[in-house]
């Protein structure tokens, strides 16, 4: 059986989804995830659950003194999947800037959660 669409179009649920991102308010980013969502966010191995989601968030915000995300298009693959292709930058704790090019493939369910999340990133050095 396919899965149902989510009933708010996934373009919409994108960009809620950045804005709340670049809140970085945890209690609003875990509004958006189950229990079984996997997120993958490159250098960092697949992740499955909201402890480890927001265990991995909470990493990830403590890297930089700021950083964003900017939306520069949106690819809908289907009526829950879409392609997020951005823009993310800011400051290093370090005081280093940080850019980078990305592409985000989010899954949303039937009730506009989102059950997988796998980035790609042009540039991974700027990890290291």
């Amino acid at each position: 059986m396919k899965d149902l669409p989510p009933s708010e179009p996934v373009r919409e649920l994108a960009r809620r989804f950045i804005l709340d991102l670049n809140s970085r308010d945890l209690e609003k980013l875990m509004g958006w995830f189950l229990e079984e969502t996997q997120l993958w966010i490159p250098p960092a191995p697949l992740v499955q659950g909201s402890k480890r989601i927001s265990l991995l968030l909470k990493l990830i915000f403590r890297r930089y003194s700021d950083i964003q995300w900017e939306i520069t298009e949106l690819y809908q693959a289907s009526d829950s999947i879409i392609l997020v292709e951005m823009r993310s930058f800011g400051t290093f704790t370090s005081g280093k800037l940080y850019e980078n090019n990305l592409i985000s493939l989010i899954k949303y369910n039937a009730s506009g959660k989102i059950f997988y999340i796998s980035d790609f990133f042009k540039n991974t050095a700027v990890f290291l």
